[in-house]
């Protein structure tokens, strides 16, 4: 017969090892919840931006569109009016440039901004990317050195 001390040795030896493998798998299962949370987390992030992407690029099309139509119309009238009133020449001419220059000068503005906010985009999503390494490497999985060091220890 086993002595007592050896029977309840044995039985609080077996529950550090259960603990500690019990330990180890809800770490593991927490770390990896963690790092499908943050991958799904960034993968919406990722796109919602590039529908953000697309709403910036068509926005600025259609505003130079839009510009560029109104320049049109604008020219038209100008010469419309010049001929009606009999001006012809470099006073004609000059309304008619400048509302060309005035399109060109709204074209690069345009871009400008289009730029600007897709850079924004850009840097937004990189940042993204940081949180989620960030939140992946804030609950790491277990380590299983440490968890045979836990066993081992539970046995000795």
């Amino acid at each position: 017969m086993c002595p007592p001390a050896l029977i309840i040795g044995g039985v609080v030896a077996a529950t550090k090892i259960g603990g500690a493998i019990a330990s180890h798998s809800a770490q593991k299962k927490a770390s990896k919840a963690n790092a499908a949370a943050a991958r799904e987390a960034f993968a919406i992030a990722v796109t919602s931006a590039n529908a953000l992407r697309v709403e910036t690029e068509d926005k600025a099309t259609r505003s130079f569109f839009s510009a560029r139509r109104q320049a049109r119309q604008a020219r038209s009238q100008a010469q419309a009016v010049a001929g009606e009133a009999g001006v012809a020449g470099r006073s004609a001419e000059a309304i008619t440039d400048q509302v060309t220059i005035d399109l060109a000068e709204f074209g690069i503005q345009t871009e400008r901004q289009e730029e600007r906010e897709l850079g924004q985009i850009e840097r937004d999503l990189a940042t993204g990317e940081s949180v989620r390494r960030q939140r992946i490497a804030s609950q790491p999985p277990p380590n299983p050195f440490v968890t045979g060091l836990n066993i081992a220890g539970a046995v000795a």
